[in-house]
């Protein structure tokens, strides 16, 4: 009884965060980012000494998806990035993001100010590729404002202890498919069977597009296919 309590609790906590965000799609800037961060750091994982390494209610991908029709969230990046804001609203954010639970938001956030302190301040834009360039920090700039910079380098997940997203575990399959040599020579069959693989294997997070699969292991897969002579 208390199990099917818990779990019902579960979902009631998802569906609300996940109703919010989308409610947000329909705000301005910049409420509607300011919103979306609080919702991303509402959903961190609940404080249980029984779990070794609890997951977040919802993932930054979810929330995305619903608030900006984009798991990848690009027009979020895009609007934080533009403009001066404070180093501490950097760190808040980068810390939001790459964070699961509220101990860890606390010591990447202060791990963020402490090494950007000493620096002599910068746009936004430039500090997160100081971020990504410093060993100390690199691993606290999540992937989607990785991908948002760079778009066409592919984006194999930082190492963080944060946030799952689709790509990510897309990604980690497509590894796993040709580090077997299990993938299809096909780069079009090899995302098509991705995207049906993720729908089936992970139905709490939200996925994508077989197009977009396509896109984004494109280059990894044809070095990959290079190692197969041709017929």
């Amino acid at each position: 009884m208390t199990s099917s309590v818990t779990e019902r609790d579960d979902r009631s906590i998802r569906d609300k965060i996940l109703g919010r965000a989308g409610a947000a799609r329909s705000f301005g800037e910049p409420g509607k980012r300011f919103s979306v961060k609080g919702l991303i750091k509402e959903s961190f994982a609940p404080s249980d000494p029984f779990a070794a390494e609890p997951l977040p209610w919802c993932s930054e991908a979810e929330i995305f998806e619903k608030a900006y029709g984009n798991p990848l969230g690009p027009d979020y990046w895009d609007a934080w990035l533009f403009g001066a804001q404070s180093r501490a609203e950097l760190a808040d954010l980068m810390a939001a993001h790459c964070a699961t639970n509220q101990d860890q938001f606390t010591r990447v956030k202060s791990t963020i100010l402490g090494e950007l302190t000493p620096q002599p301040q910068k746009s936004w834009r430039e500090e997160v590729e100081w971020l990504i360039a410093n060993p100390n920090t690199r691993t606290f700039v999540p992937d989607s404002l990785r991908e948002f910079l760079d778009p066409q380098s592919p984006r194999k997940g930082t190492g963080a202890p944060g946030r799952p997203s689709s790509m990510h575990l897309v990604f980690a399959e497509h590894d796993r498919r040709c580090e077997a040599n299990q993938a299809f020579l096909s780069v079009v069959e090899e995302a098509e069977y991705l995207q049906s693989w993720f729908a089936s294997s992970h139905k709490n997070l939200s996925g994508t597009t077989a197009k977009t699969i396509e896109n984004r292991i494109r280059n990894d897969h044809n070095k990959w296919k290079g190692k197969f002579p041709r017929k």
